[in-house]
């Protein structure tokens, strides 16, 4: 079991996201705050994973670089940025 089920949490922001273009969504004001903070939330966190993610992803690639050009330069770079 994921901790984080990033595809679970995406899922239920599409879901939430279709309730809003439901007639008379914004008819119920406490009902439509609610789900629009659950969005925002999960926006929150998912984009916050992407950029982990991607940050991650991106060292790999350097790690690779390093490893296939034995450049000290690079390998400084990714050590800084792993901090």
């Amino acid at each position: 079991m994921n901790l984080f089920d990033i595809n679970k949490l995406e899922k239920e922001q599409k879901e939430l996201e279709n309730q809003t273009t439901e007639d008379g969504f914004w008819n119920d004001t406490k009902k439509s705050t609610k789900i629009l903070s659950q969005i925002k939330s999960i926006k929150l966190k998912t984009s916050k994973y992407n950029q982990i993610r991607n940050e991650i992803i991106n060292l790999q690639e350097l790690s690779e670089l390093v490893e296939l050009e034995n450049d000290i330069e690079m390998a400084k770079e990714v050590i800084k940025n792993t901090r």
